[in-house]
C-alpha cells in the first residue's frame, strides 16, 4: 500500500522534492473506505562537489540580495551539506478507484558548511552591470581570508494535496494517473543571523510559491515478480520576492520481488528502481540563475516488510549512478528513506 509523498524542494538534491519520493514509492490507489497513514524519515548527504559532471574542489557560487534586488556572483564557496526531515503522508480511498492524498513535511532541516570569499566580480541585477561595491563584508581589502561559516534552516515545508484515480485496470494490470498542488505553507524567508537579509532559497525549508504537479503510474503484477513505470512533471511558480525554482521532470522504472508470499505472517518484498531526474534553472526577476539545475540518474535499492495486519516498513538507498549539474554546484552522494505505513 502506497501513497503520494512530497519533501521541501531543493534543486540540488537526488529527491528532495514533491514528485520525487511520490516515484520511488509510487502513487497506486488504496483500497475504497481505507485511511492510510505513513510516516517517513530521509538523510541526504550533499556533499559531492561537481563542476558539470566532473568533481571540483570549488563550489562558488553568487548570493541573492533580494533588498536590493541584484546577484552578489562569486559570494561563498560551499563546502559540504546535509538534509534530514520527517513527514507524513495520508491516503483516504474515496471510492475504488480514487484515492485522496496529502503530504506534510512536519520537519524539515538543512545544514551547510560555507567559506566566504573575496569578491571577484562587481554585484549584478539580472541583466544590467552595477559598480562594484567598497568594503563588502565578504570581499575587497576588509575580507582577503575566507571565513567559514555553518548555515542551517529548519522548519515546516511546503505540503501537498492531491488526487489519484485508477484510469484503468484489467487483471494484475492498472493504470493510475495523479494530479497535487503544492502549498506554500513552509517557512521561506528565514534570516541570515550571519550576513542579513534572507538565506538562499536553496537552503529555506518552504518555497513561499505554488507548484502543479501531474503523475501517472503503470503497473503489472504477478505471482512474485512485479513491475512498473512511472513518470511525473512538476510545474514551479515565482514567489513575492519573483524567485521561482526550476521544473522538473522525473522517469522511474522498477522491478519488485517478493521473497516471503503474501499469504506468509511478514511479507518480505525487495526492489530495485532506476530513476531519471531533470531539474530546469531557478529564475530570478525572469533571469536564470548561476549554479543551478541539473539532471541525474538514480538507482533505488528498497526492502519492505508487511504484516498480516498491514502495518510495513520499508527502506530505500538512493544512489545517483550519474549527475550532471549546472555551473558548478553541489549535489547528493547518497540518500536513505526508511518509514512504517498502516492501513485502518
Amino acid at each position: 500500500m502506497a501513497v503520494v509523498a512530497a519533501l521541501a524542494v531543493r534543486t540540488a538534491s537526488a529527491c528532495d522534492s514533491a514528485s520525487c519520493v511520490l516515484v520511488t514509492r509510487g502513487q497506486d490507489n488504496v483500497n475504497k473506505g481505507v485511511f492510510s497513514v505513513d510516516l517517513s524519515f530521509r538523510y541526504s548527504d550533499e556533499s559531492k562537489r561537481l563542476l558539470g559532471s566532473s568533481t571540483s574542489d570549488n563550489v562558488v557560487i553568487p548570493r541573492i540580495d533580494f533588498d536590493g534586488q541584484r546577484l552578489l556572483p562569486g559570494f561563498h564557496r560551499e563546502l559540504s551539506g546535509d538534509a534530514n526531515s520527517l513527514q507524513a503522508d495520508l491516503a483516504y480511498g474515496l471510492t475504488s478507484r480514487l484515492t485522496l492524498q496529502a503530504s506534510l513535511p512536519l520537519f524539515t532541516r538543512k545544514a551547510y558548511a560555507h567559506a566566504h570569499l573575496p569578491v571577484t566580480a562587481p554585484p549584478t541585477t539580472p541583466g544590467t552591470e552595477q559598480p562594484p561595491e567598497e568594503g563588502h563584508g565578504h570581499g575587497g581589502p576588509a575580507a582577503a581570508v575566507p571565513i567559514d561559516r555553518d548555515y542551517t534552516t529548519d522548519g515546516f515545508g511546503d505540503t501537498l494535496v492531491g488526487a489519484s484515480y485508477a484510469v484503468w485496470g484489467a487483471g494484475a494490470s492498472r493504470l493510475t494517473a495523479a494530479a497535487a498542488l503544492k502549498l506554500p505553507t513552509g517557512q521561506w524567508q528565514v534570516p541570515n543571523r550571519y550576513d542579513g537579509g534572507l538565506h538562499d532559497p536553496m537552503i529555506q525549508p518552504g518555497t513561499g510559491s505554488f507548484g502543479y504537479l501531474l503523475a501517472a503510474l503503470y503497473s503489472q503484477g504477478g505471482s512474485s515478480l512485479s513491475w512498473a513505470a512511472s513518470g511525473s512533471y512538476q510545474i514551479a511558480t515565482a514567489n513575492d520576492l519573483q524567485y521561482s525554482f526550476g521544473d522538473e521532470a522525473i522517469l522511474g522504472l522498477g522491478v519488485t520481488r517478493a521473497l516471503r508470499p503474501p499469504q506468509s505472517r511478514t511479507m518480505v518484498a525487495a526492489s530495485v528502481q532506476v530513476k531519471a531526474h531533470v531539474r530546469a534553472r531557478s529564475t530570478y526577476l525572469g533571469a536564470p540563475v548561476p549554479s543551478t539545475g541539473g539532471r541525474m540518474v538514480i538507482l533505488s535499492p528498497g526492502l519492505r516488510l508487511t504484516t498480516r495486519g498491514g502495518l510495513g516498513v520499508y527502506a530505500y538507498l538512493q544512489l545517483p549512478v550519474y549527475s550532471y549539474v549546472n555551473d558548478v554546484q553541489l549535489t547528493t552522494r547518497s540518500s536513505i528513506l526508511t518509514g512504517i505505513t498502516k492501513g485502518f
